[in-house]
């Protein structure tokens, strides 16, 4: 009827998967909960919710649908990143450098045609920087997993 599985099988196949490292735990959690923040942030604002200052609110209503989008696809990239990282998958490499370099870009896009800088705080920058920064981190961290061979 079936083939039969011989212990020394399931021993092998148990032996070859990889340990999840404490970084690939860390970062995951790390971006589940960024990500799970930034929705309801999001919609915060975006239903009016929140008050916000005058001129964030005008900043809010000069983005265009376009912006919206590649905002949110954005988040999607990075959330779907953190899950392949979590199941240690060779595409987490692409889709954090992905969201790296195109969430870097639009920000900049921001910065000098949105004057995103004028409506930011000292924290508000200081966050902003620090997200940036473990991105890059995470990206450094998830080709280092790649080249070891514990993402497959």
């Amino acid at each position: 009827m079936g083939e039969s599985v011989e212990p020394s099988d399931i021993q092998s196949e148990i032996r070859r998967k990889p340990k999840r490292p404490i970084g690939v735990w860390i970062f995951s959690i790390f971006y589940f909960f960024t990500a799970s923040f930034a929705t309801v942030g999001w919609l915060l604002v975006l239903s009016n919710a929140v008050p916000l200052p005058r001129p964030q609110k005008e900043y809010y209503e000069s983005l265009s649908p376009a912006d919206y989008a590649v905002t949110f696809g954005l988040a999607f990239i990075t959330f779907t990143a953190a899950i392949s990282l979590f199941f240690l998958r060779k595409v987490a490499v692409t889709l954090f450098s992905v969201s790296l370099v195109v969430g870097l870009t639009h920000t900049a896009w921001h910065f000098s045609t949105k004057g995103l800088g004028s409506v930011m705080d000292r924290p508000s920058l200081v966050g902003m920087i620090t997200q940036w920064s473990i991105l890059a981190c995470v990206c450094i961290y998830s080709r280092r997993l790649q080249r070891k061979g514990l993402l497959r």
